[in-house]
């Protein structure tokens, strides 16, 4: 069973990396913007409040 995973995971090693740097970066951005937003909405709310 092992064996079977480690070979097909050898062999599309390259792609899987590049596609998980790809993925972590997005995941990353994706982060940025959301925290990005949730600062926006309590600004808005905070000078709403006021």
């Amino acid at each position: 069973d092992t064996g079977g995973a480690s070979l097909s995971s050898s062999t599309s090693s390259p792609l899987k990396k590049h596609s998980d740097l790809t993925l972590r970066k997005v995941r990353r951005h994706v982060l940025q913007l959301a925290q990005h937003w949730k600062n926006a909405n309590s600004n808005i709310q905070y000078r709403l409040n006021l």
